[in-house]
C-alpha cells in the first residue's frame, strides 16, 4: 500500500469518530432547543470562550510534538509539563473564584467548571496526540463516539431536569471524563511512568529545546482565542447574551460540521499538493479544489439566504427563528470562512507559512472590529453581521487570488 493510501486509511479512520460525534449532535440538537434557552447556549459558549486561551497558557500548544517526539520519555515530559501549568492556572482560577469573583460575563458561576476543565481538556489533548503518534486511529473514533453520546445524554438528562443554564457545560465536562476514562484503560500499563516525577532539569532543557515552537503556537492559538472570546463578548455587551446564544447555536448547526470538513479536506489537500511537483499541475488541483468547495457552498448559501428562518423554526422550534435570521444574513461569512480553512495548508508547499497566519489573523479579527464599528453608529447585530458577511467573502477572493499567485506558472 502506498504512503497516500495509507495516510488516506489512517486518517478516515481517525475522522469518522469526529464525523459520528456530529453526527450525533446535530440529531440531537432539536432536542437540545427545546431543553435549553439560547440565554443557556450563550452561558456555554462564553464556558468554552473563556477556556480555549487558558488551555493555551495550560499546554503551551506541547501536545502537537507528540507525533514528531515517538519516545515514552517525551511524552512523559509533555504531559508532565502541561500538568503542572494547568494544576498551577486552575489553582489561580480557584483563587479569583473564591476571593474575588465578580458577576461579569457569568465568571462568578463559571470559575468552577473553568478550574475543572483546563484539567480534563488538557488531559484529553493530550491522550488525543498520544493515541495519534501510536496510530491508534480506530481507538481514538471509538473514545470520540463515547464522548459524545455521553455528554449527550448528560445534557438530555440535566435538560429534563431543569438544570438548564449549566447543564450544557456540565454535559461537556462528562463526555471528556469518559474520553479521558477510556484512554486511561488504554495506557493502563504506562501510567506509572507517565506519572513518575522527573527533574526540574528535564523540563527546563526540553522547554529551551522547543521554546520556537512553545512560542509561535501559543501565540498564534492566543490571537485566534483572543479574538473569538473579544466577540463574544461585544455580542453580550452590545446586544444580550440571548443573541450570543442564537449565534452559537447557529454556529453549531452550519460552521462546526463545515470546520470539520474543512480540517479533513485541507490536510488531503496539503498531501495531494505536496505529491505533486510541476507548479503547473499544483495550479490545477487548486482550481479544482476551489470548484468543488464552491458548489456545496453556493447551496448552501441559496438554501439559508431563502429558508434559513423557517427551517430553524420548523426543525429547531419557534423560540429560534433569530438564529434562522443570523444563518440568512451570515452563511455568506461562515462559507467565505469555510473556503480559507479548507485551503489553509496550501501555502506551506512553498514555505509561506506567514499567508495563512495572516490571513487568519484578518479572518478572527474582522468580526471584532465591525461590532466595533457597529456599536460606534449604532447598527443593530443581524446588519453588522451581514456586513461581516461581505467582508469576508472579499477575504475569501483575496484569499484564492494570492494561492493563484503563489502557484503561478512562471516559478
Amino acid at each position: 500500500m502506498t504512503n497516500k493510501n495509507t495516510f488516506i486509511k489512517n486518517f478516515s479512520k481517525l475522522f469518522s469518530g469526529a464525523f459520528l460525534s456530529q453526527l450525533i449532535s446535530f440529531i440531537i440538537s432539536p432536542v437540545l432547543s427545546r431543553l435549553f434557552t439560547a440565554e443557556d447556549f450563550g452561558v456555554f459558549a462564553l464556558y468554552i470562550q473563556i477556556l480555549s486561551p487558558l488551555l493555551v497558557l495550560g499546554g503551551a500548544g506541547l501536545y502537537l510534538l507528540l507525533p514528531q517526539n515517538k519516545n515514552e520519555s517525551s511524552s512523559n515530559t509533555i504531559f508532565q509539563i502541561s500538568m503542572i501549568l494547568s494544576l498551577i492556572l486552575s489553582f489561580v482560577i480557584m483563587l479569583v473564584g473564591v476571593f474575588g469573583a465578580e458577576p461579569v460575563m457569568y465568571f462568578n458561576i463559571l470559575w468552577p467548571y473553568l478550574a475543572i476543565g483546563i484539567l480534563l481538556t488538557n488531559i484529553r489533548g493530550f491522550f488525543h496526540f498520544q493515541s495519534i503518534s501510536d496510530q491508534f486511529f480506530l481507538y481514538n473514533s471509538k473514545s470520540k463516539l463515547v464522548e459524545s453520546l455521553g455528554g449527550s445524554s448528560t445534557n438530555i438528562a440535566t435538560g429534563y431536569m431543569g438544570y438548564t443554564q449549566l447543564g450544557l457545560v456540565f454535559g461537556n465536562i462528562v463526555g471528556q471524563f469518559l474520553f479521558i476514562f477510556s484512554f486511561l484503560w488504554k495506557y493502563k500499563t504506562k501510567l506509572n511512568n507517565l506519572l513518575k516525577r522527573q527533574k526540574v532539569q528535564v523540563y527546563n532543557a526540553f522547554i529551551r529545546e522547543h521554546k520556537k515552537h512553545i512560542v509561535l503556537q501559543s501565540t498564534n492559538q492566543i490571537i485566534e482565542f483572543v479574538f473569538i472570546l473579544s466577540f463574544s463578548i461585544l455580542i453580550t455587551k452590545s446586544s444580550s447574551i440571548s443573541n450570543l446564544g442564537y449565534f452559537a447555536f447557529c454556529y453549531k448547526i452550519i460552521n462546526t460540521p463545515l470546520m470539520l470538513f474543512a480540517d479533513y479536506f485541507g490536510s488531503l489537500a496539503l498531501a495531494r499538493v505536496s505529491d505533486s511537483v510541476e507548479t503547473k499541475d499544483q495550479r490545477t488541483f487548486i482550481l479544482k479544489s476551489a470548484l468543488l468547495l464552491f458548489v456545496p457552498s453556493v447551496i448552501l448559501i441559496f438554501i439559508f439566504r431563502n429558508f434559513g428562518v423557517g427551517i430553524f423554526s420548523f426543525v429547531f422550534g419557534s423560540d429560534w427563528s433569530q438564529a434562522g435570521a443570523i444563518a440568512r444574513v451570515y452563511i455568506l461569512g461562515i462559507t467565505s470562512v469555510f473556503f480559507i480553512k479548507s485551503l489553509q495548508h496550501i501555502p506551506t508547499v512553498k514555505s509561506k507559512h506567514e499567508v495563512y497566519t495572516f490571513f487568519s489573523f484578518l479572518a478572527f479579527g474582522l468580526p471584532v472590529l465591525v461590532l466595533l464599528y457597529g456599536q460606534q453608529y449604532d447598527l443593530d447585530f443581524i446588519s453588522s453581521l451581514e456586513k461581516l458577511s461581505y467582508m469576508l467573502f472579499a477575504l475569501a477572493c483575496f484569499y484564492f487570488m494570492t494561492l493563484l499567485r503563489l502557484f503561478s506558472n512562471k516559478d
